[in-house]
């Protein structure tokens, strides 16, 4: 009887050390997970003329953009950067042999022209006082002031 126990213990720390025997990275789940890549803008909002650098990454954990071509509008671009020359939203995606990236979308504005006219005002601060002899003729200055011209602000 002892025998046999002591045979139970054997097969049993036996089919443990079996068992251990494999590591984590043998069980590995990444291996039926399908790669797939993700176009990323070095910004969404821009304005004419500002280039914009785009980047593939890979799911496997890489940079692709090398190995990856993008597409504005469904045109090739040459390179990983662009200049939009007009305003407009633009669709971005790439491809990577027989894979495709999502759209991102870039929205391209046109700056304001630098012809803006700005309106220069003066602010004049007057203090009076009953007490005060000057504020009579300062007063009278204000008046004249606002005879002159309208871009003054008198507090």
């Amino acid at each position: 009887m002892k025998v046999l126990i002591n045979l139970f213990i054997v097969i049993f720390f036996a089919g443990i050390l079996q068992s251990c025997t494999k590591t984590e990275s043998d069980f590995s789940e990444d291996d039926n997970v399908p790669e797939t890549i993700t176009v990323s803008a070095s910004m969404v909002n821009s304005t004419v003329n500002n280039p914009i650098s785009f980047s593939v990454i890979s799911s496997t954990g890489g940079n692709v953009t090398a190995q990856s071509k993008i597409y504005v509008n469904a045109n090739l671009v040459a390179g990983n950067s662009f200049t939009f020359t007009q305003a407009g939203n633009y669709a971005v995606y790439a491809t990577k042999a027989a894979l495709n990236s999502a759209v991102i979308m870039i929205n391209v504005t046109v700056l304001p022209s630098t012809s803006v006219n700005f309106k220069h005002k003066v602010l004049v601060e007057e203090y009076s006082g009953t007490w005060c002899g000057n504020c009579p003729r300062l007063l009278y200055g204000v008046d004249l002031l606002h005879q002159q011209t309208n871009n003054a602000i008198v507090v």
